[in-house]
């Protein structure tokens, strides 16, 4: 299909040229010669300044479009061609717009893996990028909208695996500054479920960049930081629950989250605008229990 729609795309290049040179030629004969019709075998009498401004008009119409076309599937099949490509070339071509085509898609999944796995980390950079691009800017009234570019790449990475991290995680993110409940804590569930598979098979290392390196999308600190935000998030339900046994409920799912954080993220994790640290958080979770008869283990 490439090479099909590569072969038009040149062909248009060539018509392009040719109708301009074509243009250029008529107005020649109208300024230096002083010709206002011209006779060309098959085509007839044409007049010069007219037609010559058609065919330039037409030309440079056709030549563009064809030669920009052109360019953005030589650099289609560069991506998905060469596996020695520089990273910094490789960020530039690897656009939101791009993941989107499924062409593109169906030409990563056939790549080596050690190939496809170098898309797929980059893939999860541009994610941060994205997702950075609108948090940075913005910190609350968000809509879907504002994360298009995310979701393009997240739903790249999961065309190429259903169980990516990066996509996950992204998603579940998306869906908490969106206030959407049910389907931020569906993927972060799912992440951890999957993540829980892996076990020792994890990289090494608490920071975040270890994340990263890594084309799965399972890290320590990720890991933590969904614990993080899960603890924080079923505490807050709690809060806002009436029902004794439904609030005492939530606050023990919301400490098992946040005494697990300690394991994969030793240090803990500060609070946000809108969460609580892991520490402040455990030790009201705790408080809360004992409020309503439950003595909690201690960590």
């Amino acid at each position: 299909m490439d090479t099909f729609f590569k072969l038009l795309l040149l062909i248009g290049i060539i018509l392009g040229f040719v109708c301009i040179i074509g243009g250029l030629y008529l107005l020649f004969k109208r300024g230096w010669q002083s010709k206002t019709e011209v006779k060309i075998k098959f085509f007839g009498t044409l007049k010069t300044t007219e037609t010559g401004l058609a065919l330039i008009f037409f030309g440079l119409v056709l030549f563009t479009f064809s030669s920009s076309g052109f360019m953005q599937l030589r650099d289609k099949q560069r991506i998905v061609s060469q596996s020695n490509i520089s990273d910094s070339v490789l960020s530039l071509l690897l656009t939101p717009s791009l993941m989107k085509e499924k062409d593109f898609q169906n030409s990563v999944k056939a790549l080596p893996k050690n190939e496809k796995d170098a898309i797929i980390t980059k893939a999860a950079r541009a994610t941060w990028n994205e997702f950075h691009k609108v948090t940075d800017v913005k910190n609350k009234d968000f809509v879907p909208r504002d994360f298009d570019n995310v979701d393009a790449i997240t739903t790249f990475l999961t065309e190429l695996d259903q169980k990516n991290g990066h996509a996950l995680y992204y998603k579940g993110e998306v869906m908490r500054l969106l206030k959407d409940r049910g389907r931020f804590r569906e993927n972060f569930l799912r992440y951890l479920d999957i993540e829980a598979s892996i076990g020792t098979s994890l990289p090494v290392g608490i920071e975040a960049e270890v994340c990263y390196r890594s084309a799965e999308g399972y890290c320590r600190q990720r890991t933590g930081w969904i614990l993080h935000l899960l603890a924080n998030d079923f505490y807050q339900e709690g809060i806002q629950e009436n029902d004794r046994n439904k609030k005492r409920e939530l606050f023990e799912r919301a400490l098992k989250k946040a005494k697990k954080v300690w394991k994969h993220f030793p240090p803990g994790f500060l609070s946000g605008k809108t969460t609580k640290s892991t520490q402040d958080l455990q030790a009201t979770l705790q408080n809360e229990l004992a409020a309503l008869g439950y003595q909690s283990k201690k960590q």
